[in-house]
């Protein structure tokens, strides 16, 4: 009878240990707020001198950067992570300006929707001393916020279904000027702010959109004024397949770079295409456009988040994006209107599962892990 019962219970608790353990499973959200408790990956690294300020699911902390690349860290703030348990806010990116860091956080659940928690946020910005990472000011978001860039007195934050425009005139009194939403789903990722003709223009990438820009030469009155498709015909004739995305842009004016990956649903299939797209925004009634491939036989395997290259930067004359568990893929801009693959190499790490990527001005290429905190660098 003893043993009996002892088999019931057992069998008991392994129906309920499946239950458990299938609820997670199936709860992306749940599941998410688990691992990500423990794996508390990079979003974003920027720097200013001998500064480095890198973002996570860990929030945000300050490097200070030696000569010889190694980091030692001064500062950080994890308080906004924990404003609730499913859908907490990440460190998302920064900008610097002043005595300030401009913290863009956003909750780290996929897609646009609404929760039952009553401290769920879809995004915010936090204004923060750079000195010791105290907060300054916060402004709550009803969209996801990306990516942030400064030009002047005006800083523009890109983030899905829409953008946010603020007037950093006052570093410490930040005002929200313009705000640009779209019911349907749709995304702004990086974020590049260029002068031209008398003009103050904004580029976004736009994932699977391609690539937009609008006038925002009068903030109140920002309009786009050009939408460049991926499958737009390129200067050579090429034709790009559909389910191909674009999620980080960097300008050299008048050249535009941006990454190229697939989709999720074409990762490893057929149309899955890896490189840098250049445009040439010296005449927008005439965008000259040009492709590098990356070769199908340096392509990487393990899909980590949204493929890559998800991230770029350039130093002297050539451009770096991360590359999944091959490291780095870098291209030769000598001729900036053609890039040249160069190939790829390790970046530091042994494991190679990074995703942000930044070159300091002293040519210390940083990466940070997708997974775990660790930041490695590698002079360039």
């Amino acid at each position: 009878m003893k043993a009996k019962k002892i088999v019931v219970f057992l069998g008991g608790f392994i129906a309920i240990l499946f239950a458990v353990f299938s609820y997670i499973a199936l709860n992306q959200p749940l599941r998410t707020a688990i691992f990500r408790s423990v794996a508390k990956g990079n979003t974003y690294i920027i720097s200013e001198a001998d500064t480095l300020y890198s973002f996570g699911y860990y929030g945000v902390k300050k490097w200070l950067v030696s000569e010889n690349g190694s980091m030692e860290l001064l500062a950080e703030n994890n308080d906004f992570t924990d404003n609730c348990f499913v859908g907490r806010l990440i460190g998302r990116s920064g900008a610097v300006k002043g005595n300030n860091l401009y913290v863009v956080a956003r909750s780290y659940l996929g897609g646009s929707g609404n929760r039952d928690d009553d401290n769920y946020l879809e995004g915010k910005l936090i204004v923060m001393r750079k000195n010791d990472l105290s907060v300054v000011q916060e402004i709550d978001s009803d969209i996801k916020l990306i990516e942030a860039n400064i030009n002047n007195g005006t800083m523009v934050v890109s983030g899905l279904k829409g953008f946010d425009i603020y007037d950093v005139s006052n570093p410490d009194t930040v005002i929200v000027a313009y705000q640009y939403r779209q019911e349907k789903f749709t995304e702004f990722q990086g974020v590049e702010i260029f002068e031209a003709d008398s003009s103050v223009y904004v580029a976004f990438a736009r994932f699977g959109e391609g690539v937009s820009i609008w006038d925002m030469t009068d903030v109140e009155h920002t309009h786009p004024i050009k939408d460049i498709a991926i499958q737009d015909t390129l200067t050579d004739g090429t034709v790009l397949p559909i389910g191909l995305q674009v999620f980080r842009v960097k300008l050299q004016y008048p050249y535009l770079y941006c990454t190229l990956a697939p989709m999720k649903k074409v990762f490893g299939k057929t149309g899955d295409m890896r490189g840098v797209l250049v445009y040439d925004l010296s005449d927008m009634a005439d965008v000259k456009s040009k492709i590098c491939l990356v070769p199908q036989d340096d392509y990487y395997t393990t899909k980590i988040g949204d493929p890559e290259p998800s991230h770029l930067d350039i130093y002297g004359d050539n451009l770096y994006v991360n590359f999944g568990e091959k490291g780095v893929a870098i291209f030769d801009i000598s001729e900036p209107s053609s890039p040249i693959y160069e190939g790829v190499f390790d970046a530091g790490n042994s494991d190679n599962m990074i995703l942000p990527l930044h070159i300091s001005h002293r040519g210390f290429l940083f990466t940070g892990d997708y997974y775990w905190e660790s930041i490695y660098q590698k002079q360039l």
